[in-house]
């Protein structure tokens, strides 16, 4: 493969689709109701339903007869190119941060490359934007950058060690930019300028799992590769509670609004784990009947079910309140990225290591239909679903 595409699948929504073979990230999904203001991005894809959108209001298509309306290619077109997946901005421009191209670009809706931003080395997770579209990445050169919406560059805070595990936004108005290092250390800066407010005094016994942090009005939920989950006070960074799950890889927290918080990992025997928000006292406890669970879990609209993608192909919908199993769907190849949710909650959307993208009916798991994208396999990739 001589270079990867990003493309665009149009039909009542549209669906940008990172297609990469090797590190992609990111799963993507539609805003739907939350805990938080409109523009809070408080964790990896914004929101339980992963909409790596900001104030987006969408609906499940029917048919996948429409596809695809463009195609952008990235140039120079070099072996292993992939993209740490798409963000869409309240304009609707697609932001994107790179994995081997050493950038991040912006896309407007028509497929035009807006701006450009080189790194000095790949970029490993999508960025997180606010309200005003301002972008908010950390790549494997050890530095967090915040970019304006007309590509300026505003700020780079570098770190000492390699920070690209993704980052989320916290506070009433995005005020703070919070990610996880390597190394064993949670970092907050100010968003305006980059400025640190703290770097916690704990540290955990590994490197911060690649797929971020979670936070909650007044915490930050954290995986860790030592197989803990952490919690932190958000304004302080001082560690509240561990415990042990067992080896997490990509796997964020998922907060619930119930109080409660669950995690998949990847090592056998392959859990799912529901903890108490307020003390990390366990609450259930599943063993995934397949493989490792590597990527953050997506919830319906009402958080009652919980969907969990598995390495061997399976995606599985899970009671919230139980961990017991309500239907399982099998893609025929191996799901490195997280389920995404329409915003009508009747569709789940996963993207395959094969090149196919699905989707599913939420309510009894079966194919609703399937669309085979050209070129490499969407490994870590998931698509981002935006209007019209």
């Amino acid at each position: 493969i001589s270079m990867q595409n990003l493309v665009l699948i149009s039909g009542t929504t549209s669906a940008w689709i990172a297609d990469a073979p090797y590190h992609t990230t990111n799963v993507t999904i539609i805003n739907a109701p939350s805990p938080y203001s409109g523009s809070s991005w408080p964790r990896m894809g914004r929101d339980n339903q992963i909409s790596s959108s900001v104030d987006a209001t969408r609906s499940s298509p029917s048919t996948a007869s429409s596809f695809p309306p463009w195609i952008f290619a990235l140039t120079p077109a070099a072996a292993q190119i992939a993209l740490a997946g798409t963000q869409i901005a309240p304009d609707g421009s697609i932001r994107v941060a790179t994995y081997f191209h050493n950038r991040i670009i912006s896309i407007d809706p028509h497929g035009a490359l807006e701006w450009s931003v080189p790194t000095l080395s790949n970029c490993n997770r999508p960025c997180a934007i606010n309200a005003n579209g301002t972008a908010f990445a950390s790549c494997r050169d050890r530095n967090v950058r915040a970019i304006a919406p007309d590509g300026t560059l505003l700020w780079t805070y570098t770190h000492p060690v390699e920070c690209d595990h993704g980052v989320v936004l916290a506070g009433n108005n995005d005020e703070s930019v919070i990610f996880g290092c390597d190394g064993g250390k949670l970092v907050s800066l100010q968003a305006s300028d980059g400025s640190v407010n703290w770097i916690s005094p704990f540290t955990a016994g590994a490197d911060f799992v690649s797929f971020g942090v979670s936070v909650s009005p007044d915490a930050v939920f954290a995986g860790n590769i030592d197989g803990k989950i952490y919690k932190a006070d958000l304004a302080t960074g001082t560690k509240l509670w561990d415990y042990t799950a067992g080896s997490m890889g990509h796997a964020a927290p998922t907060l619930l609004t119930s109080g409660r918080v669950v995690i998949g990992t990847r090592d056998a025997p392959f859990r799912v784990v529901c903890l108490s928000v307020s003390d990390g006292s366990l609450i259930w406890d599943v063993t995934s009947p397949s493989a490792r669970i590597d990527s953050p879990i997506a919830t319906s609209l009402d958080e009652s079910v919980l969907y969990v993608a598995s390495q061997d192909g399976s995606l599985f919908a899970l009671d919230a309140a139980t961990g017991a199993t309500v239907w399982t769907y099998a893609a025929g190849a191996n799901l490195y990225s997280s389920a995404v949710v329409a915003l009508d909650g009747a569709t789940v959307y996963v993207s395959a290591n094969n090149g196919v993208l699905h989707a599913i009916d939420a309510a009894s798991g079966t194919a609703v239909w399937t669309y085979t994208v050209g070129g490499a396999p969407l490994t870590n990739s998931a698509p981002s679903l935006a209007a019209d």
